[in-house]
């Protein structure tokens, strides 16, 4: 399936100064750097510059002008996870209420809740889930089940309690965890190698990764670590390091994740030639001269 590339555009930035010749030496920058990144737009996804974007459920490869794109995310994936959601929803429901007498509308949505989790552990063998998985999921609505019982029959809100409840909850969720990232992670490997399997070496070395997600970064995001891993690329928690391997935040979509990869780029080979740093302005430009100066405003 070919894919089609747009154009990047400036934005309409009101560039300041607004008038005079500076304003066109600034609006001449602007518009050369929209040229820059709309040539390297166009080589991304060719035969020599090859570009695998994780967004959501699904791994795209874009490579000499086509695209492929493989499910990732199994469904025993997301029903460990929404398992692991029950005990987050229950505190989620409570704290509108706050300390005390506990509300009707809180306790409806208690009930809700926990009848929703106690009908689908019923069809928990469907799932077909490992037996230790589904003792797991069992254990985390038999407890739930419990902990909102007793905070009908006692019609309040007790921090302590809720926080026991927590605490007693937190190891069973951690182990879905556990058992949901190796589910990912083997069915996005898979993939993975069966692309590399059909790219010689330098193309390989040639390839960028994207990893979509509509939030902020969370520190060693899952999929993240197996790209800079498989790359030998260092894991860090924000972009000064990254390189082949970049977290696209808050975006969802390819054209706009290639769009920032073709910025990502050149500004990286702007910045070996001004400063002999391929990631230099992947932080502040002002960064280091800022931090001297806020040292003696604020010693």
């Amino acid at each position: 399936m070919s894919t089609k590339r747009k154009r990047p555009t400036d934005n309409n930035y009101d560039y300041l100064p607004a008038t005079g010749p500076l304003s066109k030496t600034n609006r001449s920058f602007h518009r050369a750097y929209s040229d820059l990144v709309a040539a390297t737009l166009k080589r991304l996804g060719g035969e020599d510059a090859p570009v695998i974007i994780v967004a959501g459920d699904t791994v795209h490869l874009l490579w000499n002008g086509e695209e492929e794109k493989a499910r990732i995310v199994p469904d025993q994936y997301h029903n460990a996870k929404a398992f692991s959601h029950l005990p987050f929803g229950l505190y989620l429901s409570l704290q509108p209420n706050g300390e005390g007498h506990l509300r009707d509308r809180t306790r409806q949505n208690l009930e809700k809740a926990i009848n929703d989790a106690i009908k689908a552990i019923d069809r928990i063998a469907e799932d077909r889930l490992p037996a230790e998985i589904e003792r797991i999921n069992r254990s985390i609505v038999d407890r739930s089940r419990k902990f909102v019982d007793e905070i009908i029959e006692s019609e309040k809100v007790e921090p302590s309690h809720v926080q026991a409840y927590a605490r007693s909850v937190a190891p069973l969720l951690l182990k879905n965890v556990a058992f949901a990232a190796k589910l990912e992670l083997d069915s996005l490997h898979r993939q993975v190698m069966t692309w590399k399997k059909r790219m010689s070496r330098s193309v390989w070395k040639s390839l960028y990764v994207l990893i979509c997600a509509g939030h902020q970064e969370r520190y060693r995001e899952t999929t993240k670590q197996y790209f800079q891993r498989l790359v030998g690329e260092k894991n860090s928690f924000d972009a000064r390091f990254e390189n082949r391997v970049i977290y696209a935040e808050s975006i969802r979509d390819i054209p706009a994740a290639l769009d920032l990869l073709a910025r990502h780029i050149v500004d990286q080979e702007a910045s070996v030639v001004f400063f002999d740093h391929a990631t230099r302005l992947q932080k502040d430009l002002l960064t280091n001269a800022s931090t001297r100066y806020v040292k003696k405003l604020l010693p």
